[in-house]
């Protein structure tokens, strides 16, 4: 495992969310008995106003809460573009209501009295989805900065380069020289530190799903 990888690893963070005093309890020793760090809160405002958006880990959240249920938060989380994955937990579980919260982004749903090894198991994949999505939006920050600095002729030319045109068609294409278009490719790939049109591929794709 990279250095980089243990540390992210290191600061993971299991968010429990219940009004069941003793639901916190057995549930944080479930976690940190399998060495994760668990951080308790009773409700979903007490939740908010400390939670850390930029912090790895994953939310386990009870569905049914007063004053603010579980699906409210979730909403809210998703108002503010929250990736961190979430796994519902439930005492009172309907079809509609695990398709409801699947639909709005959930990655699991729960029903209590949970099982142990399936709950581990369901915080383990959230917390792999969690990695793979920062993974991501670091790749795409890295790109899109990149990008930015190219000119825009040079936009032109990468997003043709993206398409597999080659010198003589880009050149014909954008009225200008193929010596010129041979000149902007080398800004590109020095700019965008790529080593192949491989590379251009997946970056450009990366933006355009961005």
């Amino acid at each position: 495992m990279a250095l980089q990888d243990f540390l992210v690893r290191g600061s993971e963070k299991i968010y429990v969310v219940d009004d069941d005093p003793d639901i916190l309890t057995v549930l944080s020793q479930t976690l940190r008995r399998s060495g994760l760090d668990a951080e308790t809160y009773s409700s979903c405002k007490r939740f908010l106003s400390a939670y850390d958006a930029e912090r790895p880990g994953c939310i386990l959240l009870d569905i049914s809460m007063p004053e603010m249920d579980g699906m409210q938060l979730l909403d809210a989380l998703n108002n503010k573009a929250n990736e961190t994955p979430v796994i519902f937990l439930t005492g009172t579980a309907t079809v509609g209501s695990a398709v409801e919260a699947l639909k709005c982004g959930a990655v699991d749903f729960i029903e209590k009295p949970y099982r142990a090894k399936a709950l581990l198991a369901s915080v383990q994949h959230a917390l792999a989805l969690d990695r793979e999505r920062r993974e991501r939006r670091g790749t795409l920050e890295g790109v899109a900065r990149r990008f930015e600095k190219l000119t825009a002729r040079e936009k032109e030319v990468m997003s043709w380069m993206a398409e597999g045109k080659a010198n003589k068609v880009i050149a014909a294409i954008l009225d200008i020289s193929s010596r010129t278009v041979e000149i902007y490719r080398k800004n590109i790939y020095e700019k965008m530190e790529a080593d192949s049109v491989a590379e251009i591929v997946k970056m450009k794709l990366l933006l355009d799903d961005s």
